[in-house]
């Protein structure tokens, strides 16, 4: 019995890209980017927490829902801000 063949040729194709590496010039760019917007979303998270806390437990003239709503506020920036440092601590690499 002679042996069978069989063509794996059109299963098989597989298409191979090499990217330069990136220019100093936009890796430069990219970064102050990427630093421009961990900025913006860290001081906005900044700001929320200080408003909270001013409405939640400064302000004498606070209305009873803004105080609730201040103090919920904290609590769940708290609660991510701690969830998220455990979560760095045990992550495996």
């Amino acid at each position: 019995m002679p042996p069978q063949e069989i063509d794996f040729s059109g299963r098989l194709a597989a298409e191979i890209m090499v990217r330069p590496p990136e220019p100093p010039e936009d890796a430069a760019l990219r970064r102050r980017k990427d630093w421009l917007v961990f900025l913006l979303i860290f001081g906005s998270i900044i700001l929320l927490g200080l408003l909270a806390i001013y409405e939640g437990f400064l302000d004498p003239t606070a209305s009873a829902s803004s105080r609730h709503w201040g103090q919920t506020a904290v609590s769940a920036l708290f609660t991510g801000g701690i969830s998220f440092i455990l979560g760095q601590k045990t992550a495996t690499r």
